[in-house]
């Protein structure tokens, strides 16, 4: 079971937007009613340590404790990660910038660091590309990503100043997946 301490701060973190989104989801689903839903998130959270993500992802709106329980949710794979990790290197995955250039040639996409980019360097990065994804070094959960559409920027050298000016240094080619089998992600009906 997770601890108060985290569970606090992940509640801090909650993105009532998104949670509300989610509960719809759930309710056109399985017809749980929303007030349900959350407590029952709630509920998970303090004892499998889902998140709302994998409340949805996995189904636990349909299970019982027993099913949920055989799950590996958010909190239960971060206790893996520390784990089977040795914590000096933990800085290789949490910097952004650092992963990308270690990891380069495994990551199948471009990326550019955009606290040193140059104008030519992001005008030769987004050749070709209609949007990029632009990231705080440190973020997580999807806080401080935002999609920029180059259409939206009168110029290369707009968008690098956008993007210093609001710490989003980690840019990262949007990729397009295409799925060979059914998925069901947060954002699908």
């Amino acid at each position: 079971m997770p601890s108060i301490k985290y569970i606090a701060r992940v509640l801090s973190g909650v993105r009532f937007k998104k949670l509300d989104h989610i509960m719809e989801i759930v309710k056109e689903k399985s017809g749980q009613n929303k007030v349900h839903t959350f407590f029952d998130i709630l509920w998970c959270a303090a004892r499998y340590g889902a998140g709302y993500y994998d409340y949805l992802m996995f189904g636990f709106y349909d299970m019982n404790g027993r099913e949920r329980d055989t799950y590996l949710t958010r909190v239960r794979n971060k206790k893996v990660q520390e784990i089977m990790n040795d914590i000096a290197y933990s800085d290789e995955f949490d910097d952004k910038l650092r992963f990308n250039e270690n990891f380069a040639e495994f990551l199948g996409r471009k990326t550019l660091n955009g606290e040193t980019a140059t104008v030519a360097d992001l005008t030769a990065f987004l050749d070709g590309q209609e949007a990029i994804f632009a990231k705080i070094n440190h973020g997580d959960c999807g806080r401080g990503v935002e999609k920029l559409y180059v259409k939206d920027f009168e110029s290369p050298a707009a968008m690098l100043d956008y993007i210093q000016e609001n710490k989003l240094v980690v840019l990262e080619q949007v990729l397009t997946i295409w799925w060979t089998t059914p998925c069901t992600s947060p954002t699908s009906p």
